[in-house]
């Protein structure tokens, strides 16, 4: 019994062969993720380059820093934008990456050597796995805790900002609007004087009952006050009276040597009210949100549709990279560029129904539309690789 034990030990450990089987597949592993993290760490700082320089120049923080805006508001719009930024560029960089990795392992026979030492497809592929699974917990932490409250903040910035330094939100040669139904327009700026300023009162109509010139004004911050004030001198102003006519007749004119007017930007911005505001509700605002319209017998779609929106973006990680694998695996060199751009479309694709789902948030099961290429992309990818690793 001694001796039967002994043998089953023996026959038990580990041979030198199992052992360089182990290394060699670990190395091949290494070797596997450390290119696609290379290639995916590249695609990911352009990709979010190029997105966040796109939210920047749509946005008013550059205006303002031009204007006079400090940097630091400039830094702080880029970082509270980038954990959303993030959130697209990460599945769209893992594709990329998925393509460009394992199209250059095939051409260059890598798989085809690694097959023949009886590594399966499977088992080639799994450092990628491991990572989209990582990049998809990510996005999903990302998108439902992290970015709402972070992109409020960002489109705070732009009050807190006008707040810090008033005179960024006037821009020469443009009407800006400093309050509901006033807008104000400055022909120049001389340091911190203000040169031809003219504003606008308007009616709910949009029909001007006042019209003010100033030949010069100054904004003014009075210590412990958050609404800064415009000082204006050689004012002319000008009534018109809002009958039922189409257009408002002139009823006086009149001018003054100076008058002060309340920048009330912070305040009209501040009555957004918060249940509106569905794209800065984190997961948990967001499903009591949901319950409590149920119980109070209103319609939730529109909040279902972003839950499932941000759900089913958070496992698009997984998807492109189901998507991606076939065109890598299968592509030569001459076929690169097409398998990428094909790619490159799906993935267009998906995000256009992310689209399709917003147009219809309204209607009784929208949430479901967002899921149709996830689906479709998990079911495609598993088949192909399937064919693969038959035909392999």
């Amino acid at each position: 019994m001694a001796r039967a034990g002994a043998c089953t030990s023996i026959s038990a450990s580990p041979t030198k062969q199992d052992v360089l089987a182990i290394l060699e597949m670990r190395t091949l592993n290494t070797y596997i993720l450390r290119n696609f993290l290379v290639t995916l760490g590249m695609g990911l700082g352009i990709m979010t380059f190029v997105l966040l320089s796109g939210n920047l120049c749509k946005s008013d923080v550059l205006n303002m820093f031009i204007n006079g805006v400090s940097p630091m508001v400039l830094v702080k719009f880029v970082w509270y934008m980038l954990p959303y930024a993030l959130c697209y560029t990460l599945p769209l960089a893992l594709l990329v990456s998925t393509v460009l990795v394992f199209s250059r392992l095939s051409a260059d026979n890598e798989i085809v050597a690694m097959k023949s030492m009886g590594i399966g497809i499977w088992q080639i592929v799994t450092p990628a796995i491991i990572i989209s699974g990582l990049c998809c917990a990510l996005c999903l932490w990302l998108f439902l805790f992290v970015a709402p409250h972070v992109r409020d903040k960002a489109a705070a910035l732009t009050t807190s900002a006008t707040t810090e330094t008033p005179l960024a939100m006037l821009e020469p040669g443009m009407f800006k609007t400093i309050a509901p139904n006033c807008y104000v327009k400055v022909g120049a700026k001389e340091g911190e004087e203000l040169k031809d300023v003219h504003i606008i009162l308007t009616d709910k109509k949009g029909r001007n009952y006042q019209d003010v010139v100033a030949a010069s004004g100054k904004v003014v911050l009075n210590p412990g006050d958050d609404i800064p004030v415009l000082y204006l001198s050689k004012v002319e102003l000008t009534h018109f009276s809002l009958d039922e006519r189409p257009e408002p007749t002139t009823v006086s004119s009149y001018r003054v040597g100076a008058m002060q007017m309340p920048l009330e930007i912070n305040a009209s911005r501040n009555k957004r009210k918060l249940s509106s505001k569905r794209q800065y509700m984190d997961f948990g605002m967001l499903c009591a949100q949901i319950a409590m319209r149920r119980s109070e017998g209103e319609d939730p779609t529109p909040l279902l549709v972003e839950l499932h929106e941000r759900l089913a973006i958070g496992m698009t990680p997984f998807s492109f990279l189901l998507l991606g694998l076939p065109f890598g695996i299968r592509s030569k060199r001459s076929e690169l560029s097409i398998g990428l751009l094909i790619c490159v479309l799906l993935a267009l694709f998906f995000y256009g129904f992310k689209l399709l789902a917003g147009t219809l948030s309204e209607k009784p099961g929208a949430q479901y539309i967002i899921w149709i290429p996830n689906l479709l992309y998990q079911i495609g990818g598993l088949y192909m690789m399937r064919k693969l690793e038959f035909r392999g």
